[in-house]
């Protein structure tokens, strides 16, 4: 099952109605148009990692709370075909197992192609990551990045809190594994 953009734009809308926000307040507090928040709410335009992030934040919500889900125990096939929109060009989101309780924690998987990155994000909490195949570097901080050389079976934790992005430097299609622990 693949999630369409309309499908997290009526998710994400529901969330800022919840809040009780309107367009021009989201807009304003994580710095896009009105327009393209619009846009987003009515599946008629991606959205990048950061700006998901930026938004689940700033409605008290984790990527987790895109996914319809049950108060129980879940199991999420790794290999099963359920994934997000591409949320940018050559990058695709695969959604994990993840819990409420004790603490919000959920995973993903992210396969990037060969020469393309995704774009600096943050958001609260921890991530522990994992380079299933290929090779990567992930850059901590934009302005004089702490830049990691990883490969597969390499692992690493830090705060997500820190703007971070994953490079594939390898060459051919990479895939790495992020848990996410987040603080709300």
């Amino acid at each position: 099952m693949e999630f369409k953009q309309e499908f997290v734009g009526r998710i994400l809308q529901s969330f800022r109605k919840e809040r009780g926000y309107t367009l021009q307040e989201v807009a304003q507090k994580i710095g896009v148009s009105v327009a393209f928040v619009s846009m987003v709410e009515n599946g008629k335009s991606g959205i990048s990692l950061q700006n998901i992030h930026n938004l689940l934040d700033l409605y008290g919500k984790t990527l987790s709370d895109l996914l319809p889900h049950e108060e129980t125990a879940r199991v999420v096939n790794v290999n099963s075909t359920l994934k997000s929109p591409t949320i940018e060009p050559g990058i695709e989101f695969y959604p994990l197992a993840r819990s409420k309780e004790p603490l919000p924690l959920e995973g993903y998987r992210l396969d990037i192609e060969e020469g393309k990155c995704n774009k600096f994000d943050c958001h609260s909490g921890m991530e522990y990551a994992m380079v299933l195949e290929g090779n990567f570097r992930l850059y901590l901080a934009e302005d004089s990045p702490i830049i990691y050389s990883l490969n597969k079976g390499d692992t690493i934790t830090y705060s997500s809190s820190i703007m971070h992005q994953w490079e594939n430097v390898g060459s051919k299609k990479g895939s790495v594994l992020v848990i996410e622990i987040h603080t709300i």
